[in-house]
């Protein structure tokens, strides 16, 4: 039962199994329980997949529910990530499941076992824009209803672009040996058809599995006896490159898949975690001990959440409570893949100048984020399948203090918009929410490095859906990163250009997790880092800020005789300052802002009013 599937009302007294989304039975649950709970009053055990997702207030309205319902209840959940990063989150999962994790095994310690072979990520640049033929409308779509909303003409110009297809055939073609055995997911028909073509003719062995479609070449009806046909070749070998349109998301045994080659962009993380785990059996389980994915990457311009396959891997890898190397180093390439967004401005050519600019005039330990609220949730739309919603928030220095007052404040201002029973908001609202949240909180914000509103939807949208805060993973070791204190070093001792290249060298070397891993291998961003460094050092006047206080004794005058929010139209950067000075005036050792006059006490500044010199009230 599902919003594409049946519906409750036709669940019969006699079904001993319902599998259905949670959406149907809460819509549905008079029909549920008139005609199979009532009837089955004694025993009822309900299996929850994805259980993390499980402390949601639908989730926890429709157990409560059953669970009233009948006279013995059991509950199990599954899920690739039993653990939760947030406390009062934990909290809510060992409400819901009493009983806690009964068994647990993490994908590290299934690579070590060789049960799933340790996989290798590598991503191919295509150099492809094909944003600039969509519309806005299509490229919205593209966010929510992944790569086939985009319609058929565009998605078939993408499928048989020439310069693509030969740059995955040629990837093939130039590692053989390594990834030998290769499953290629297609964009779609067109696509797997114009591959399987050039395949063919550079002399690898290839062949495609779609659904019952006609052979573009021969005209011919594909059945799903031929698709068992190829696939029974590539087990034995006799072909090299199977090429298919979603066919082997699921189901299909192909142990010995060496390779996986993704040339099919998604959204959805669960089409991206069956697409790489084809390729992921290990040697115990009858398949490799290593494997590569590979990801093909089109310029999208950030404008799509497209899906990343390491990112999907760490974040169910990660235990951000654990301190050891290899964690830190996850976290780190976790940033990385978030392709933090200021490092790609500063080298592209066509950037708005006057971004790049004030970018340029932050030191780098300023445009490295002090940390990421990570989360996810379910989306709806219409009658589709729910999509999950993966979400990294980078946090800077200059939006640290304003994500801390909104996350404090999100309970009052749910009570005040009188929210806290709501399980999701339409987009409609989450717009007019999310403005409400940038007037009260980032309005006067230094925009730069980074800031985006849809950062602020996400996270209004978790927690109505959740009703619990993101968790923040600071991160604590970014002092290591300050790329300002080696071009100190190199003008302070006036180092000639061999010395200089030698003390470069031998900090990229020896701190493979402070820069290596941050700068995906790539040195060249590292050297251009240190360049603009040097030149913010040697030529300040060139970078200078305005500062956020007016230096003027008439301007200061002046502004002295506005109200706040008159000032507040006038400079909302000084009057941010002003206000969160006043904040810090009033905040006592355990972080509660107190009321000059009653001295009540809350984290959230909406409680408050900022008031006269002597307060009124």
């Amino acid at each position: 039962i599902s919003g594409i599937h049946d519906k409750p009302i036709n669940i019969r007294t006699s079904d001993d199994l319902i599998i259905s989304s949670k959406d149907s039975l809460n819509a549905g649950f008079n029909h549920l329980y008139k005609n199979w709970i009532k009837e089955n009053t004694e025993e009822i055990f309900l299996v929850i997949d994805e259980a993390h997702h499980s402390t949601a207030k639908t989730y926890r309205k429709l157990i409560q529910n059953i669970q009233e319902s009948v006279s013995h209840f059991q509950m199990l959940g599954l899920t690739a990530t039993p653990f939760r990063t947030s406390e009062s989150e934990q909290g809510l999962l060992k409400k819901v499941f009493p009983d806690d994790i009964v068994y647990k095994i993490d994908l590290r310690t299934l690579i070590r076992l060789g049960i799933l072979s340790e996989p290798h990520f590598e991503e191919v640049a295509t150099g492809l824009n094909f944003i600039k033929d969509l519309s806005e409308e299509q490229i919205e779509q593209l966010n929510y209803f992944d790569i086939d909303s985009i319609g058929t003409g565009i998605a078939k110009t993408i499928a048989e672009n020439d310069e693509r297809n030969l740059t995955i055939v040629n990837k093939y073609l130039l590692n053989k040996e390594k990834y030998k055995q290769t499953i290629v997911f297609a964009l779609n028909v067109d696509n797997a058809i114009a591959l399987n073509a050039l395949f063919k003719d550079a002399g690898v062995k290839s062949d495609y599995v779609i659904s019952t479609v006609k052979d573009q070449a021969t005209g011919v009806i594909i059945s799903s006896k031929d698709n068992k046909n190829k696939i029974a070749k590539f087990r034995n070998e006799e072909i090299q490159v199977l090429i298919n349109v979603n066919i082997l998301t699921e189901g299909t045994d192909v142990p010995n898949v060496q390779s996986i080659f993704l040339a099919r962009p998604t959204i959805s993380s669960i089409l991206m975690t069956q697409m790489i785990g084809r390729g992921l059996r290990g040697l115990k389980a009858g398949g490799t001990k290593e494997a590569y994915i590979v990801s093909f990457i089109d310029d999208w311009q950030n404008r799509v959440s497209w899906v990343n396959p390491e990112k999907l891997f760490i974040e169910d890898n990660i235990d951000f409570k654990d301190v050891d190397r290899e964690t830190k180093k996850q976290i780190l390439r976790l940033v990385a893949i978030n392709k933090v967004e200021e490092f790609a401005i500063l080298t592209n050519k066509i950037i708005d100048p006057e971004k790049r600019e004030e970018l340029e005039k932050l030191n780098f330990i300023e445009r490295f984020p002090m940390g990421i609220y990570q989360f996810r949730f379910l989306e709806q739309y219409n009658d589709e399948e729910p999509i999950e919603r993966n979400c990294e928030v980078l946090v800077y220095d200059n939006i640290l203090q304003s994500y801390t007052d909104f996350i404090n404040a999100l309970p009052s201002f749910f009570e005040h918009n009188n929210l806290t029973e709501r399980d999701v908001l339409d987009e409609d609202e989450l717009e007019e929410f999310a403005e409400q949240i940038e007037e009260e909180f980032f309005n006067g914000t230094l925009k730069y490095p980074a800031y985006h509103l849809q950062d602020i939807k996400d996270i209004l949208q978790y927690y109505t859906i959740q009703d619990e805060v993101p968790v923040f993973i600071e991160l604590k070791d970014r002092e290591k990163y300050d790329i300002d204190k080696i071009a100190s070093e190199i003008i302070d001792k006036d180092l000639g250009e061999k010395s200089q290249t030698e003390l470069i060298n031998t900090i990229w070397d020896s701190n493979e997790l402070e820069w290596q891993t941050f700068f995906n291998f790539d040195k060249r961003g590292f050297l251009r880092e240190i360049n603009l460094a040097k030149s913010r050092i040697n030529h300040p006047d060139l970078f200078q800020r305005k500062g956020i206080k007016p230096t003027e004794e008439k301007e200061l005058r002046s502004y002295e005789k506005l109200k706040l929010h008159e000032l507040r139209e006038q400079d909302p950067i000084y009057e941010k300052w002003l206000r969160d000075e006043v904040f810090k005036k009033f905040t006592d050792k355990d972080g509660f802002y107190f009321s000059a006059e009653s001295g009540y006490k809350s984290k959230s500044k909406l409680d408050f009013q900022v008031d006269h010199i002597k307060s009124m009230h």
